[in-house]
């Protein structure tokens, strides 16, 4: 599988419009989605508890 494994805290720039680096992550996602991505269950537990 090619694509990109995305960790906690692109998962947090991107989707927290306050975040410092939300405008890079977002340009940055949108160039490379179509590579495909994915996360893994740590880094979904690391964001959950982060932003909750």
């Amino acid at each position: 599988m090619k694509g990109h494994l995305l960790d906690t805290n692109v998962l947090i720039a991107l989707l927290w419009p306050s975040h410092a680096q939300h405008e890079r992550a977002v340009k940055w996602f949108t160039r490379h989605r179509a590579k495909g991505w994915a996360t893994c269950p740590l880094t979904e537990t690391g964001f959950v508890r982060i932003v909750s």
